[in-house]
């Protein structure tokens, strides 16, 4: 087991068979494997960003619905429920973008 006082620079703290623990981030991860968890953070990340836009696009609908005269104040509403859904579900990982 190393502890990071030899001659690799410091990269990792500690490592194992199985795990490593790195200096930047602090987090273990499985050796080897580090570009696919660096991979899936990104893919929520990019997630997260698309269920935010969704959902102020959704809310922006449902605020809009007493100020024009385009739909029904209940169709309005009913709309931005509909897509404040949708953001949730492509939040959630249930739908895809």
């Amino acid at each position: 087991m190393e502890h990071g006082f030899g001659d690799n620079g410091g990269a990792h703290i500690s490592s194992s068979p199985f795990t490593s623990q790195t200096k930047q981030t602090g987090k273990f991860c499985a050796k080897g494997k580090k570009g696919e968890i660096r991979k899936r953070t990104k893919q929520m990340d990019r997630r997260n960003l698309h269920g935010l836009i969704i959902g102020i696009v959704g809310a922006a609908l449902t605020l809009f619905a007493y100020s024009q005269t385009v739909f029904t104040p209940t169709q309005c509403i009913a709309m931005g429920l509909f897509v404040l859904m949708f953001g949730l579900l492509v939040t959630e990982g249930l739908v895809s973008l």
